[in-house]
């Protein structure tokens, strides 16, 4: 029973940090969305322009059937993007191409969950509106008090190296290169210490840990975009920070 607490502990560890990694790479894509804009998809806005119809917003898009169907068509289109050669996914503006076999691909649950029941309850050919093949979350970072979607989707990092938190709402997704992320454990070991008094031994079970954001490798972030409401605010202090 101690054995096995132990290493269901060491295994929340290394998830919180497959956590923490996904989350620092999402935050630094969405801060430097304006430079690198192609990393970076708002799939409500983007359908609002595509579409004409602003009745989508990001409280209710996933009840949306059209939206679903787009959204996942717009997923598929950037993965299938990234595949080629280009400058756009990464932002050292590096030649990177990411081929199907070194794709990573991670949805919310809620989202592939949607686009099951609204995508292929209605069609005969599932094949032909089924979703890039992904990995799932239900939450990125935390639950809350609850599975409520604002609270599932969001995340709250610093990114490495600057000094002030940065806020994501609404994260549907992250497509990455496999050499962009990564979470390595480096030395896994069991230490020992005899107390000759008492006649026991203290095991001390230990592991090395590191991860690694290469952003010149193809990275691509899927939001549902800003809470209703704080839109023209965001936009606002983007056109400030571009001046």
């Amino acid at each position: 029973m101690i054995e096995t607490a132990i290493s269901n502990g060491m295994t929340v560890k290394m998830d919180s940090l497959v956590q923490l990694t996904l989350a620092n790479a999402i935050a630094t894509v969405y801060k430097n969305r304006v430079v690198h804009p192609v990393q970076y998809y708002d799939l409500v806005s983007m359908y609002h322009t595509a579409t004409g119809d602003s009745s989508v917003t990001p409280e209710n898009a996933l009840v949306k059937p059209e939206f679903t169907r787009w959204a996942a068509m717009t997923i598929k289109r950037v993965v299938a993007r990234m595949r080629k050669l280009s400058v756009l996914f990464n932002q050292g503006g590096k030649y990177r191409h990411t081929p199907a076999d070194r794709l990573h691909l991670i949805l919310h649950s809620d989202f592939t969950t949607s686009a099951e029941a609204y995508l292929y309850g209605d069609t005969y050919h599932n094949e032909f509106v089924k979703l890039p093949k992904a990995e799932e979350v239900s939450f990125w970072q935390g639950t809350g008090t609850g599975f409520a979607w604002a609270d599932t989707s969001k995340i709250i990092v610093t990114p490495s190296g600057e000094n002030n938190p940065v806020t994501v709402h609404n994260v549907v997704g992250i497509a990455w290169d496999r050499d962009a992320l990564g979470v390595s454990n480096l030395d896994r070991r069991v230490t020992t210490n005899w107390n000759p008094k008492a006649e026991f031994t203290n095991n001390w079970y230990k592991f090395d840990a590191g991860y690694f954001n290469d952003f010149n490798e193809n990275i691509a972030v899927f939001t549902l975009g800003e809470p209703t409401g704080t839109q023209n605010s965001v936009q606002n202090s983007t056109r400030k920070t571009t001046k």
